[in-house]
């Protein structure tokens, strides 16, 4: 579904340089968030955080930051470049945070241009 998404991202895209650019940029930034929650669901980022979150509720205790630091590294390993991006996308919470970001950004060149 993650990568469909991105297609589907990339495909808005190449239809802006054509047609309506500004309607295509924004659904092209649409679903890139989209794929950005998609990924951070895969990647187990919410799971996470809601279990720290809801462990250290039950002791009364607010969320350190350096748990969600904790989280978000990921070391990374000796692979080919197709590998580490598939590895990337499924695995890391830092790749649906900048899907999102992507996201964003292409919505704000939608609307501006």
């Amino acid at each position: 579904m993650l990568y469909s998404l991105l297609g589907l991202a990339a495909g808005c895209c190449g239809i802006a340089v054509f047609h309506d650019s500004d309607v295509w940029l924004n659904r092209a930034g649409l679903i890139a968030d989209i794929a950005g929650l998609v990924q951070l669901e895969i990647s187990g980022f919410f799971d996470e955080l809601a279990k720290i979150a809801f462990d250290l509720d039950a002791h009364g205790e607010n969320i350190p930051s350096r748990y969600v630091r904790e989280i978000i590294d990921t070391p990374e390993e000796d692979q080919t470049t197709l590998g580490r991006l598939d590895e990337f996308l499924k695995r890391s919470p830092k790749a649906g945070v900048l899907l999102i970001g992507i996201g964003c950004t292409l919505q704000l060149i939608g609307t501006f241009f």
